[in-house]
């Protein structure tokens, strides 16, 4: 490739170059044109997948009525009533879940709000709604941004920031748990 030698020859190193550069780009986009033709060939198929889907959904929800009728003519009674009783039990711990959820997040919202407010730190609601939805997720949560934040600003010696940062993630798991 590029031989070593004791005189720099610049149109040497030029073209050295020059051949790299060319070697990489056309390795780049051979892989990056097959793979964009590749997309355009399933792209039909994708979308008369999608209108296929939304076409039967319409289909579903317009003859609910009459699905419903049919399952209830050709289901025993006992399993109707099983299948209703089940359905109104996860509709009604399903619908708690979710309520509870959205409290939880308001008050996550507004404890990461103020905090970041008395932190003085600028767009304050955007962060805090942001944060909020970090710890609607089931994995993810409030920690995940303010954890790193702190230790930046440890890092770049604003403790007072960093203290903070920790403190508003402990009061918000706190909140959390209760």
């Amino acid at each position: 490739r590029f031989p070593i030698k004791s005189r720099f020859d610049a149109d040497e190193v030029n073209g050295y170059l020059d051949n790299l550069f060319s070697e990489l780009v056309s390795a780049a986009t051979s892989p990056t044109i097959t793979a964009v033709g590749n997309f355009a060939k399933q792209l039909p198929t994708v979308i008369i997948g999608i209108i296929f889907c939304l076409i039967s959904a319409y289909f579903f929800v317009a003859d609910k009525k009459a699905l419903s009728d049919l399952w209830n003519r050709s289901m025993p009674e006992a399993i109707t009533k099983r299948y209703d009783m089940v359905k109104r039990s996860l509709s009604r711990s399903l619908g708690g879940y979710i309520k509870a959820q959205v409290i939880i997040e308001f008050w996550i919202f507004l404890i990461i709000a103020a905090g970041l407010v008395i932190l003085k730190v600028d767009y304050v609601w955007i962060i805090a709604l942001g944060i909020a939805i970090l710890d609607l997720l089931p994995i993810l949560g409030t920690g995940t941004a303010l954890v790193p934040w702190s230790i930046v600003s440890f890092i770049r010696q604003d403790y007072t920031m960093a203290v903070g940062l920790l403190i508003l993630w402990g009061v918000s798991q706190l909140v959390r748990q209760l």
